[in-house]
């Protein structure tokens, strides 16, 4: 019982809350509860993504939901200043010192993305074209040949070297 009131209040402090607040505050054109908010938005989005990849162990742990309640309460009602306090001295301080890491990063990942939806799309319209499909094309948009298996190795313009 205790257990599932903790995840209920997680979703809406975690969630609704920062939802509702946020919404209000752009709606009312506050720019400063807007950046208030957008901080917040970050901490709950790399606490719950950090959380993601640790939560099969923390799930074990007595108290897991309860404490994990405390946190976002802190985090979130705008009384502690919790995000502010983790957004000034982690957040920005790390991504300040890995900044050009993270943009090359992102950068290869939405490459990376690209590339598999582009070799995705032509594969699905060669397989469609192959079963007497003709799915007409527009003009600027992919075409089965554009893309090959060799553009998925491709990065930034340097060919990977799959054969180590």
């Amino acid at each position: 019982m205790g257990n599932t009131i903790s995840k209920l209040g997680c979703n809406v402090f975690g969630y609704f809350y920062p939802i509702y607040c946020t919404l209000t505050a752009l709606k009312n054109n506050e720019d400063e509860k807007t950046k208030e908010w957008a901080r917040n938005w970050l901490v709950l989005s790399c606490f719950f993504l950090s959380e993601r990849l640790v939560e099969p162990l923390l799930q074990v742990l007595p108290l897991y939901a309860e404490v994990k309640l405390v946190l976002i309460l802190w985090l979130t009602i705008p009384q502690f200043r919790g995000a502010e306090i983790v957004y000034k001295e982690y957040l920005l301080p790390f991504f300040s010192m890995h900044e050009n890491s993270l943009d090359r990063l992102v950068s290869d990942i939405r490459i990376g993305f690209i590339k598999v939806i582009h070799f995705t799309t032509s594969q699905v319209l060669k397989f469609l074209k192959n079963q007497g499909i003709d799915v007409p094309v527009e003009e600027g948009q992919i075409k089965e040949e554009e893309v090959s298996t060799e553009d998925l190795e491709t990065s930034r313009g340097e060919v990977t070297d799959s054969s180590n």
